[in-house]
């Protein structure tokens, strides 16, 4: 059967209808038609409505279909569908043919849309390979870089292009075959037992563990790190919208680079020592048999226990200390008053813009002292330089702190202040701008606290989750 589409009238309220004829013959009775538009534009097609009309399904009957709601755009009738008699989910085809392009709102006849759908997908391929330039190389020479980010554990809906980049379904599925036999071997030592992997479970296993690529064709960086930075922020933003639609948020496994000088494929797990709990190399039972009892019975402590471990998890460097700051907060909240008067540690008053002395009525200053009071912090170093070259010390450690013409020291009230300066970028700006944060002392401290020492954050959220489980 072909569907024969005529007669684009295109009215005031922002509605449009078109005449469509039926010729041909259908294999099963069928009793009603979809017409199926999709919208064209410079990267893709995408379905936007179905509309239905109940009809005699015969050649030579006619039938209008109205359409609504249509943003401004180039538009196609990709294909009919008609619905088999008694069979809601079976489906027939019907061939398209006629006027099926279309602009909305009209301009133009729909020869001429016709047109431009075929020199629009005629362009694509342009777009498909644009180079996508780095913040940083935006302003400064760079070099050329391909990048390949593959995805598991989420499904996606077949190839989608963007610009300058391809997501890619592969064919191929996730194999455990290596870890069942791992598995039966150390059965089969321990017990005796010949175990042998059931064939079902893993083909139920790469059917439940599928693979996708994101694929960055041109990207011009910095350098290499600059590059690696921007693709994996790129395909971290959309697994997070697989994560939003599909309710289950894909794994980065593997990266591909390639530049001038050659190429490598490198994986993307975890390092090892994020599975291990702090401050011990191993996970001993014994501290399982400590902390469990406490996280069985505090759902607060288990809150923020949780609330740690996904910050662990986050890929986005701002996203991830923006994470730990919560976990100070909320952990503050509960130990130090409000109203608090509060001083630095050789007891002179911490004041603000007006000359008075700041209390626990501010966030970072509650959270300053809950580190001052409560919290037994850990000791600190960093390995790298201030920028005139002097170590730094960082004060409310347990390491000696020298003050001297090669040692800069920074107080705890000074690491709080640039922590939470980066919490109020994130919060309120998405993201942390290293690039406009040193043009005085304070904001250089800020950018070198973001750059050079995550890790001082982590350790004040992860003393302070062992310190909730423990006073569980």
């Amino acid at each position: 059967m072909i569907a024969e589409f005529f007669g684009w009238v295109f009215n005031e309220d922002g509605t449009a209808n078109v005449r469509c004829r039926l010729s041909g013959s259908l294999p099963l009775p069928a009793e009603s038609v979809a017409v199926h538009v999709t919208q064209v534009t410079e990267l893709r097609d995408e379905w936007v409505m179905s509309v239905s009309a109940s009809v005699d399904i015969r050649a030579g009957e006619e039938f209008e279909a109205s359409f609504a709601g249509l943003p401004h755009g180039l538009y196609e009738i990709s294909e009919c569908t008609a619905q088999v008699v008694g069979q809601r989910l079976q489906k027939q085809h019907i061939q398209v043919s006629g006027d099926v392009c279309f602009q909305f709102p009209m301009s133009g006849s729909s020869a001429h849309a016709k047109n431009m759908v075929r020199d629009m997908r005629a362009q694509r391929t342009l777009h498909h390979r644009a180079t996508l330039t780095t913040p940083t190389a935006a302003t400064s020479s760079g070099s050329h870089f391909e990048m390949v980010i593959f995805y598991i554990d989420a499904e996606v809906g077949g190839l989608q292009n963007l610009r300058g980049v391809s997501i890619v379904p592969l064919n191929e599925r996730g194999d455990i075959r290596n870890l069942a036999q791992s598995c039966a071997r150390y059965v089969q030592a321990a017990t005796g037992l010949p175990v042998e992997p059931n064939p079902l479970m893993l083909e139920d296993y790469q059917r439940d563990n599928p693979i996708f690529a994101v694929h960055i064709h041109d990207v011009f960086a910095r350098d290499q790190g600059d590059a690696i930075s921007f693709a994996r922020s790129y395909a971290n933003d959309f697994a997070t919208m697989v994560a939003f639609e599909r309710g289950e948020r894909p794994r980065p496994a593997m990266m591909f680079l390639r530049d001038q000088h050659g190429y490598s494929l490198f994986p993307l797990f975890p390092r090892p020592n994020r599975n291990m709990i702090r401050p011990m190399a191993n996970t001993h039972a014994h501290m399982l048999e400590l902390y469990q009892p406490n996280l069985l019975r505090s759902p607060s402590a288990r809150l923020v226990a949780e609330l740690f471990t996904q910050a662990l998890a986050e890929t986005d460097h701002g996203f991830r200390m923006f994470r730990y700051w919560s976990i100070l907060e909320t952990v503050a909240v509960r130990h130090i008053a409000e109203n608090v008067k509060v001083a630095l540690l050789d007891g002179s008053p911490i004041l603000n813009g007006k000359q008075l002395q700041r209390n626990t009525g501010e966030k970072s200053a509650r959270v300053y002292q809950y580190l001052r009071t409560v919290l037994e912090l850990p000791p600190q170093s960093l390995a790298t330089k201030w920028s005139d070259g002097r170590s730094v010390n960082l004060e409310g450690s347990r390491l000696p702190i020298q003050d001297t013409e090669t040692t800069k020291t920074v107080s705890l009230w000074a690491q709080v202040t640039a922590f939470y300066k980066v919490r109020n970028d994130v919060a309120h700006g998405g993201a942390f701008d290293i690039s406009t944060a040193q043009s005085d002392p304070a904001q250089e401290l800020i950018a070198f606290m973001f750059k050079s020492a995550p890790s001082v954050l982590e350790d004040f959220a992860r003393a302070a989750t062992l310190s909730e489980i423990n006073l569980a």
